[in-house]
């Protein structure tokens, strides 16, 4: 999956599911690259460690406070409706055996994990690689496979925003941006050294109760990867 419709992956991440798209082929293998509650518990170990809240939850605690839990039967409804979307998605990856010459559902789906590698405070504005699987209660594995490189990695000057967060989320990433026009300008993020050697992951995501599947691919994509890099001389 190389974006989820919504954010596109900043160069280096883009970089890295192509190495893992390349490395399995090359093995042969196949497939597509493809809270309510107040939260409490977050509020409490902020309090103690008396840190300031971080810029990307901040709206969780509006006015620096904890926002009060919803009533039971409010939460009860929203429950109902998190099985039901559970229900639907998995009758959408049941789907899935049909698109595979095995004639099974896939086994995991490989995807960024976020829309870029590191990144400043306050500049994570899509979190729905990771958040959604959440919701659906999946398993995930993370999975580094390279680094960002200033010389590599470079905007396309062609890159359409699919989305104005696409955009936005864009606008965090420096990487040759004059190639862009300054399209995608941002003072505070306008350097490619500050993304220099970052790692850049990505992550393989099955269903629920299905770790020891997505640990077996996850090892399985480390070792191709490897191979892959030895290959063509990468680190």
């Amino acid at each position: 999956m190389p974006n989820d419709g919504i954010a596109v992956p900043h160069p280096p991440v883009a970089r890295a599911l192509e190495i893992v798209k390349q490395a399995l082929t090359n093995a042969d293998f196949e497939g597509p690259i493809a809270r309510s509650d107040g939260c409490p518990d977050v509020w409490e170990a902020i309090q103690q460690s008396g840190e300031p809240i971080f810029p990307e939850i901040v709206n969780v605690f509006p006015g620096g406070k904890r926002r009060p839990p919803i009533p039971l039967p409010e939460y009860e409804q929203v429950v109902l409706k998190m099985k039901d979307y559970r229900w639907k998605y998995n009758d959408y990856w049941q789907s899935s055996a049909g698109k595979t010459s095995s004639g099974r559902p896939v086994d995991v789906v490989i995807a960024p994990a976020s829309p870029h590698s590191a990144i400043p405070p306050g500049k994570f504005i899509h979190s729905a690689y990771t958040s959604a699987l959440n919701v659906l209660n999946f398993c995930i594995a993370v999975i580094p496979i390279t680094v960002a490189d200033k010389n590599l990695d470079t905007l396309d000057p062609n890159f359409q925003p699919l989305t104005d967060k696409d955009r936005r989320n864009m606008a965090s990433c420096k990487y040759n941006n004059h190639q862009t026009n300054g399209q995608y300008a941002d003072s505070q993020t306008d350097d490619p050294e500050l993304f220099d050697g970052i790692p850049a992951a990505i992550q393989l995501f099955g269903r629920r109760l299905g770790e020891e599947r997505v640990l077996s691919v996850a090892q399985i994509v480390v070792d191709a990867v490897e191979a892959w890099k030895r290959k063509h001389h990468r680190e």
